[in-house]
Parts: C-alpha cells; structure tokens; sequence
C-alpha cells in the first residue's frame, strides 16, 4: 500500500471557489451591443437562439446558436446581436486559494461547438426552482469550465505550495480586509517582521503585499456594486474608508468611472 501526503491538494480543492456573481436569461434585440473595457470578470454565453458577433483586442469570434462562449478576465470586449438572440449567461470567478482567477491565464474568447443538448439541460435546472437543480446547475458549469479551459490551451500551473507565514497572511486578510490594514500592523499580528514578511509575501505571491491588499479591496467592492444593492455610503464603510467621499476617489482612479457610474453600467 502505497500512502503519499496530499495534504497540499485537499487544501487547494477546498479552497478553490467558483464565484457567480450574475446568472440571467437574456432576450436581446437586433442590434442590440455591449462595451465592456473594464472586464473584472468571465462571461460564459449560452446562445439558445440567434446570431452576434464578438468583438476583441486582436480578433472577433461570431456567436452562433447552440455554442457556449466563454469571455475571460480581462479581455476587452465588445458585442453585436445580428438577429433577436437569447441566451442563458454567468459571470464568474474562478478563484485559487491565494485568490487569483485562474482565467486570467486565457487571452482570447473560446468557443464550445455544438452545445444545443447541453444548453437545453442547462435551461430546463434553470427554471426549476429547488436545490437539487441549484447543485446539479454548478455541477454543470464546472463541466464546461473545464472544457473551455481545456480548448483555450489554459496554463495550469502547479498546485501552489506557500510557506506557513504566507498562507496566514492571506488567511489573515480575508478576515480583517479594510482600507486601514498595513504591512506593519499584519507583521505585528503575525510575530514577525515587515522586512521578512514583504520578501517571503513578494517571492511567493509575485507581488508587493501592499499591491494584493488593494486588489481585495476592489475585488470586493465591485462585487457589492454589482450583486448588492447597498448603498455605497454602507460599502465604504464595510471596507473601512473614512467617508464615501474619499471611496469614490480611489475607485476612480483605478477604474476610471465613479462607483454609481459602474453600477449603473452593470445593472443596465
């Protein structure tokens, strides 16, 4: 008998986490276009019936009826309906257990051919409203995440390993995310020292600490604006900024349109 340690597996299977933030079917016009220049988020598009055309940094991809498209994190996008067209659609994140979105790896839309069985099962768990249908649903879309990934030659890096202090130290943002959180306060926390813990954090993670605290706070915050309808006064606050006034500044800045203004893009 042969008995290997798979503690480090276990620990990522736990941890990754498929997000959907939006599930809708849709019933589009002819003519009907999207823009979407700040993609924080993967599309998966079922198309039921009808024809468009997708529209990327580099190529376009026309959306035929039976297909499923998946639209990665990150790609700039847009898209034209030719005809009337319905389509069943997700938004996700595909998130590891150091919180990267795994379809930040792919770089261009891929196409799933001849689905029209699959979309149909999709559809008919989709409107049956009982829990059994909910399980079966999210079984379904890890089945054809996996199979867009796999047609999208996605690079699968190998189950990350981190260090002790590393892992606390996400494990330790993600319950104590707020504006005010510090390298120095986190070391504090953790016995250790800032000098050490930005090399280990930066060496293993790839980035600055300080850099991965922002990005949790923003990957939260357009969350709430999209999939809640809190105001933003209570999201500021939630993240821990001193005043909302103060939120919608940093928010412009790195997404270029103010909060109200990106939920209401999303919301249309």
């Amino acid at each position: 008998m042969i008995v290997t340690n798979p503690s480090i597996f276990n620990k990522e299977i736990d941890h990754l986490h498929l997000n959907i933030s939006d599930l809708c079917y849709a019933q589009l016009d002819k003519g009907d276009s999207y823009s979407d220049p700040r993609p924080l988020f993967t599309r998966v598009y079922c198309i039921k019936k009808g024809e468009g055309k997708i529209v990327y940094r580099g190529g376009e991809m026309p959306m035929t009826e039976g297909n499923i498209y998946i639209l990665p994190t990150g790609l700039r996008m847009r898209y034209k309906c030719n005809t009337p067209l319905e389509k069943l659609y997700f938004h996700i994140n595909l998130l590891q257990s150091n919180n990267k979105d795994m379809f930040t790896t792919m770089n261009t839309p891929v196409c799933i051919p001849n689905r029209s069985e699959d979309i149909e099962q999709a559809l008919y768990l989709f409107n049956n409203n009982d829990m059994y249908a909910v399980m079966r649903l999210k079984a379904w879309l890890w089945d054809i995440i996996s199979i867009g990934m796999e047609i999208g030659g996605t690079e699968f890096t190998p189950v990350p390993k981190y260090s002790p202090l590393v892992e606390q130290t996400i494990a330790y943002i993600d319950r104590n995310l707020k504006s005010a959180l510090t390298v120095s306060s986190i070391a504090a926390d953790l016995y250790t020292s800032q000098s050490r813990l930005q090399k280990e954090f930066r060496k293993e993670m790839g980035q600055p600490l300080g850099k991965y605290i922002s990005d949790r706070l923003f990957f939260v915050a357009e969350q709430r604006l999209r999939t809640t309808d809190l105001a933003i006064k209570d999201i500021s606050t939630e993240l821990g900024y001193c005043d909302p006034f103060y939120f919608t500044r940093c928010f412009t800045q790195r997404y270029g349109v103010s909060p109200s203004e990106y939920r209401k893009q999303y919301k249309n």
